[in-house]
């Protein structure tokens, strides 16, 4: 339906694209002017937007780099522009991409038998989206931990599925419950946390890794 022939051969780019989405990642159908583009090109056309902001450009560079190569973009191999938003520590990345993005926002499409097939790329797309690590205790023997936060509950699901096919042992929790006020907000949504401590959070490291240096700690896979 959508014309995707290469979702399998590309299905590690699609993997942590998806991670990416299900975290600070974001897809949304926009209505844009063609004013300019020639007499015989409807004034109006609908298309998606693919869309990330965070403040890790490493992470932003992976993300566009592996959206335009799943794409199939003459592009693929050049620097996608990356723009760093005005008054903010913050990059920004933007590719329409029709089919893909109804693709993602078809709900009638089950996307769960593509993250399956590659756990260790879905879990890197999340983890850069939505994790932190963090080690104590002393430089010779140090305590490390992995920890993936999300509200929906589906999503923490699938990590969980995808970490016990890693052989990856964890542990699941509520970090905060509903309606708890923070800094930001009175009123937060249930938040969970999936937490890996010591040598599985080592192990989480060195098979997953992160685009991002802080995330990954020492020897940690890029």
């Amino acid at each position: 339906m959508y014309g995707f022939n290469h979702l399998n051969k590309y299905g590690n780019d699609l993997s942590y694209i998806l991670g990416v989405l299900y975290g600070d990642g974001t897809a949304r159908k926009e209505r844009i002017n063609n004013k300019g583009k020639g007499p015989t090109t409807k004034q109006f056309s609908n298309t998606c937007c693919i869309e990330l902001k965070v403040i890790d450009k490493e992470f932003i560079k992976e993300f566009a780099f592996r959206l335009i190569r799943f794409l199939k973009r003459p592009d693929s191999r050049k620097p996608r522009k990356i723009f760093k938003c005005k008054n903010q520590n913050i990059y920004r990345v933007c590719v329409r991409a029709k089919k893909f993005g109804e693709w993602y926002l078809d709900n009638t499409i089950d996307k769960k038998k593509f993250i399956l097939n590659e756990p260790e790329h879905f879990l890197k797309g999340i983890y850069d989206s939505e994790g932190n690590f963090s080690y104590s205790g002393y430089k010779k023997n140090p305590q490390y931990q992995v920890r993936i936060f999300n509200t929906d509950t589906e999503i923490i699901k699938l990590i969980s599925l995808c970490l016990e096919k890693l052989n990856i042992t964890h542990h699941i929790r509520v970090f905060r419950e509903e309606g708890e006020k923070t800094n930001k907000s009175n009123n937060c949504k249930r938040l969970f946390v999936v937490q890996m401590n010591s040598k599985n959070a080592k192990k989480f490291i060195k098979i997953v890794g992160s685009s991002i240096p802080r995330k990954r700690g020492e020897g940690g896979k890029k």
